[in-house]
């Protein structure tokens, strides 16, 4: 007996749950493991069931239209279920436009012919040098270019046949193929020998009018025959395309009962699309580039936006860092772009999202409105850990792991309404140095497990803290990919509304 394909999604869905549990508990207890490997596709979880044949069928028209004969012959039902001869006709007719293309491209190739597809309303002509399963590729008068290969849709296909006389207007593939383009099927027809017994189940055939699901049938059956990319931007153009798909049919009876293998399928490719070396998957607006190994050297601009959006507000550290602090009249902290600059003021811990180690600088321009506490912090963690520069360039040090609790320099005058530059350099192995105004002010030679955490801004305090730029010159933190990779997925998942 057959197991409906129902039971068989829930049984899957519920043991990728226990997987993903049991994976999030191995993270947590190897913290600085080597990153995990993406999970698999699970294409098995979103397959067809049975009462799916109509839409499979128009889905199979449509993707024939668009020349994406691959995904038209998979996503046919098998033979043997309902309507099999229908079901036999379309994929005959499929395999044979499909042969037809072939046959085109090969003798435009051996005798350098030219074709012409309307691409983007406009027509690209060239003579045929080459293809491939999924690209064509063309020569004209100045340039070599590629298209690629589903230019060749029903209607550009059909127009190129004709030409180049490998089928006539009273071929059923010639009304085939209009009809697929758009044409009503009497339009279609309108050559053909109306007595012909292949016209007549032809018009009968197209009669059925596709149904109003095709389209979501059809990328579904893309979603199926999907190969997850091993290269990572085109795992992210995957991703992309993916979660737009989801976001567009979420409501759709076809995705609705296959939430959780879609985001299965979503996760599996955000996983891969995952890079440390690709800006998009950090979680910051600035615009940058990371080196090959991870090294980065950004300017924030005080009051420009990306600043107050990638140093975020970080209730955990601020809850942590500032246990021991006295509290403020009000417990509202802003971080706001003004005049040019940024001003941070109240009481709070506003954290960069990407940890980064040694040798590792940060660099602070700043003015203050009155006297009070602020800081910049290297290896902030939620235990309260944190090694913090005050305006002076004054450095506190407390590490609950190793009991370190220090503070080092001497405190010095900073005057209100001036420009300061405090300057953090830490070499990447136990040394920390702080400066203001190139002045050196405290060295640490003794910085126990802070030389990994979160680098971050500080205030407590009811004066304003002007903030006119801020540099950060480090490597990322490696170690921290598959945690960054758990951020970034959740971040791609929670763009659609499940």
């Amino acid at each position: 007996m057959q197991i409906p394909r129902r039971i068989v999604r829930v049984v899957m869905s519920a043991a990728l749950l226990f997987a993903a549990s049991h994976a999030r508990a191995q993270q947590k207890s190897a913290a600085t493991a080597k990153e995990s490997p993406p999970v698999d596709y699970p294409a098995a979880m979103i397959g067809w069931d049975e009462d799916d044949q109509p839409m499979r069928i128009a889905a199979a028209r449509l993707l024939c239209r668009d020349g994406d004969y691959g995904t038209a012959l998979a996503v046919l039902p098998a033979a043997g279920d309902s309507e099999p001869a229908l079901v036999d006709r379309v994929r005959q007719r499929v395999v044979e436009v499909a042969r037809l293309r072939t046959l085109l491209l090969e003798r435009a190739k051996s005798k350098k012919l030219r074709i012409a597809p309307v691409v983007g309303g406009k027509r690209r002509g060239g003579t045929v040098v080459g293809f491939t399963a999924d690209e064509l590729t063309l020569r004209n008068r100045s340039d070599t270019f590629n298209l690629p290969l589903s230019v060749l849709s029903a209607a550009n296909l059909e127009n190129e046949l004709r030409k180049h006389k490998l089928v006539t207007k009273t071929d059923w593939q010639c009304a085939w193929l209009r009809w697929l383009a758009g044409d009503k099927p009497s339009k279609a027809l309108r050559h053909m020998v109306s007595t012909a017994p292949e016209t007549r189940v032809l018009r009968d055939d197209l009669a059925l009018r596709p149904k109003d699901s095709a389209l979501v049938a059809a990328d579904l059956a893309r979603i199926l025959q999907l190969t997850p990319a091993t290269q990572q931007a085109a795992a992210f153009d995957q991703m992309e395309w993916l979660v737009g798909v989801i976001a567009t049919h979420r409501n759709h009876a076809l995705f609705a009962d296959r939430i959780a293998g879609l985001k299965q399928c979503v996760k599996a490719l955000a996983q891969r699309a995952f890079s440390l070396t690709d800006r998009r998957c950090l979680s910051l607006t600035i615009d940058f580039e990371p080196a090959a190994d991870g090294k980065v050297s950004i300017r924030y601009d005080g009051g420009r936006l990306p600043l107050l959006q990638d140093f975020r507000y970080d209730a955990a550290l601020t809850k942590a860092c500032l246990k021991n602090w006295s509290k403020l009249a009000t417990s509202l902290h802003t971080f706001e772009a003004k005049d040019g600059v940024a001003e941070l003021v109240g009481r709070g811990v506003y954290s960069w999202p990407i940890p980064v180690h040694g040798p590792l600088t940060m660099e602070l321009g700043f003015q203050i409105s009155g006297s009070g506490r602020w800081g910049l912090l290297m290896g902030a963690r939620e235990d309260g850990a944190m090694l913090r520069v005050s305006m002076a360039g004054v450095m506190s040090l407390w590490d609950p792991k190793t009991r370190l609790s220090d503070e080092l320099g001497k405190t010095s005058i900073v005057n209100i309404g001036q420009t300061y530059r405090l300057r953090l350099e830490f070499d990447g192995k136990g040394k920390a140095t702080s400066y203001l105004n190139d002045q050196k002010v405290a060295v640490a030679t003794k910085l126990g497990t802070l030389v990994r955490g979160r680098i971050a801004l500080m205030t407590c305090c009811s004066q304003w803290l002007s903030v006119k730029w801020l540099k950060i010159s480090g490597t990322l933190d490696m170690t921290a990919s598959t945690e960054l990779r758990g951020v970034f997925v959740r971040k791609i998942l929670g763009r659609i509304k499940w």
